[in-house]
């Protein structure tokens, strides 16, 4: 199993050069087939098919395109993107399939090597490696992660069948995107919706920040006894780890379970996702 860093940087290596190829590629075509090859994708109109200067309508809005550079790079970039992208879920498809789980989720034997993370801001960060055993929980009940990225090699076990239907997915996403781009295009160019952009990425950042944090709360023994009609305790702080240092035995309760602490120890509590409850409703 390759170390996370090393994975990492040969999965971003791996876009990274295909989109500079791509681009090279793109750049080197002539004006006309290049522009052929931007209307089939996306549909746009071309105005002027002329041998050297092309007009390319995006959305109601004019872009020469040239020999220069300067006029071939942007498009380039978005061709090249796209490309990249059917070219990776091709990969992922039929010849290194990756996935992210959760806690709670069994081992697949498709995806055995497994990346965990302590929170979904740390993905470039992984605390721990291991092997997943199929129909085993991809995290073991001493391990606390938000979520996990498992992955393994899977073309030996492809068909024909596989194949076609994986190109199939391909194409459907450039269909996607030939339908999404003039939406996103004139969405971005509005005032309104480049205001809702950044709104919903701040939102995503706050959210991020925010939640998947533990609530500290303090009870003495009367106050454990009120919980039943609604006190809630006196509140210490909201953290993303928890540290509880005991210098003496004490008796403590975790999930409904009361056990004694026979010695002195430290406990230490993270952040393990969401699980579905129970929930009285006749009360």
């Amino acid at each position: 199993m390759l170390p996370f860093g090393i994975w990492l940087t040969i999965v971003l290596g791996l876009q990274y050069s295909l989109i500079f190829i791509f681009c090279a590629i793109l750049l080197k075509l002539p004006t006309k087939r290049f522009a052929q090859l931007f209307d089939s994708l996306f549909g746009f109109k071309i105005q002027n098919d002329a041998d050297h200067i092309i007009i390319i309508n995006i959305c109601g809005d004019n872009f020469e395109l040239s020999k220069k550079l300067t006029s071939r790079i942007p498009f380039a970039l978005v061709l090249s993107m796209c490309l990249m992208v059917i070219v990776v879920v091709f990969i992922d498809g039929c010849i290194l399939s990756m996935r992210f789980m959760y806690s709670n989720e069994l081992c697949s034997e498709n995806t055995p090597y497994c990346y965990l993370f302590k929170t979904r801001l740390s993905w470039y960060h992984s605390f721990h490696n291991l092997v997943c055993q199929p129909n085993e929980s991809v995290v073991s009940s001493n391990i606390s992660a938000d979520h996990v990225l498992c992955y393994g090699f899977i073309v030996s076990n492809q068909t024909t069948i596989d194949i076609i239907n994986q190109l199939g997915i391909c194409s459907g996403i450039l269909a996607i995107v030939e339908t999404a781009y003039p939406l996103i295009y004139r969405f971005g160019h509005h005032p309104i919706g480049m205001i809702c952009l950044v709104c919903l990425n701040c939102g995503i950042l706050i959210a991020e920040v925010i939640f998947a944090k533990i609530e500290v709360l303090g009870l003495n023994t009367m106050q454990m006894a009120l919980i039943h009609i609604g006190f809630r305790g006196t509140r210490i702080a909201q953290c993303r780890q928890v540290r509880i240092e005991l210098s003496h035995p004490m008796p403590a309760h975790m999930d409904g379970e009361a056990f004694y602490l026979a010695r002195s120890t430290a406990i230490n509590i993270t952040h393990a996702g969401q699980v579905m409850v129970l929930r009285n409703d006749n009360k």
